[in-house]
C-alpha cells in the first residue's frame, strides 16, 4: 500500500497516516504538497493499494446585511 497525500499544514497527513498504517503497518507514503521536493514518477503496478487523501476547504458565500433605505 501506497499512502499518497497533499497536506499543507500536516492534518492530513496525520489522518492518512493513521489510517494508511493500521491497514498496512509496511505502507509506503507519498508527499506531493511540495512538488519540488518529490520524485516526478513513481511505478506501481495492479497489486498496488493507493490511500490518497487532499485536504477539503469550504468557502462560504458572504451575503451583504446591510440594508438600504429607498426614498
Amino acid at each position: 500500500m501506497h499512502i499518497v497525500y497533499f497536506s499543507p499544514t500536516g492534518g492530513t497527513r496525520k489522518a492518512a497516516y493513521i489510517i494508511g498504517k493500521e491497514i498496512d503497518p509496511q505502507a509506503t507514503e507519498i508527499d506531493i504538497t511540495d512538488h519540488t521536493r518529490q520524485q516526478n514518477s513513481y511505478e506501481l503496478n495492479g497489486e498496488d493499494t493507493l490511500l490518497v487523501a487532499v485536504p477539503v476547504y469550504s468557502f462560504r458565500s458572504h451575503r451583504s446585511t446591510e440594508t438600504y433605505n429607498r426614498a
